[in-house]
């Protein structure tokens, strides 16, 4: 998508979610579009990334653009400040990118006691 606020949206949801509903037992995140509805959560954006993914989107106004910056910074030091747990278990092995966006996330993370990378298949790419 090319929109920035949709972006935002994205963004935002993706940066704590949890990728399954444990007692439940299913996802929470499937991509409609796909054939196997497959995985379709991505790997958390901090406010650094965020402000360089969104220069490429289209706004409706212009004005926009550092309006939704400020906005997604504030939410991502109150957000990313105050969880106390992170779990990403199951999840796509990231990119080296998403990794290096991941390690930028959780800088922020001042209270974070447990971080679950279980079953990632981490590369060794991904792990410099």
């Amino acid at each position: 998508h090319d929109s920035g606020w949709t972006t935002y949206e994205e963004c935002s949801a993706e940066q704590i979610k949890k990728f399954y509903l444990r007692v439940a037992k299913w996802k929470l995140v499937m991509d409609l579009g796909s054939e196997d509805m497959g995985l379709a959560r991505g790997w958390p954006i901090g406010p650094d990334d965020f402000d360089e993914l969104v220069k490429k989107k289209k706004f409706t106004n212009g004005a926009d653009q550092h309006a939704v910056k400020d906005l997604y910074r504030k939410m991502s030091n109150n957000q990313l400040g105050s969880i106390k747990e992170l779990d990403f278990d199951g999840m796509q092995p990231p990119s080296s990118e998403d990794a290096r966006r991941l390690g930028g996330c959780l800088n922020l993370c001042n209270r974070l006691g447990s971080l679950d990378l279980q079953r990632l298949q981490l590369s060794d790419e991904a792990c410099k």
